[in-house]
């Protein structure tokens, strides 16, 4: 099924050495975005991704079987002007 724990595994196993993985989610802020990306987080994690991580201003998760590169952390970490940490 599509974003089941089973689905991100064949992720984990076909992303190439190295390679990280972008997941779209939506709005952090909005009614359902803690929710739904604390969810896919977890079954990230549960698929065998070491590092998962948020990424506000790109609306989703960035996951990697194994460190993550400096210069996506810090996109990653980035915020919009005025969007609480």
């Amino acid at each position: 099924a599509l974003f089941s724990r089973e689905f991100y595994k064949e992720l984990l196993r076909v992303l190439k050495p190295g390679g990280i993985l972008y997941h779209y989610i939506g709005d952090p802020d909005s009614k359902s975005g803690g929710r739904d990306t604390a969810a896919v987080g977890k079954r990230l994690k549960e698929a065998g991704f070491r590092m998962v991580i948020g990424a506000p201003m790109a609306h989703g998760l960035v996951a990697a079987p194994e460190k993550m590169p400096k210069a996506v952390l810090t996109l990653a970490n980035r915020r919009a002007a005025g969007q609480p940490k």
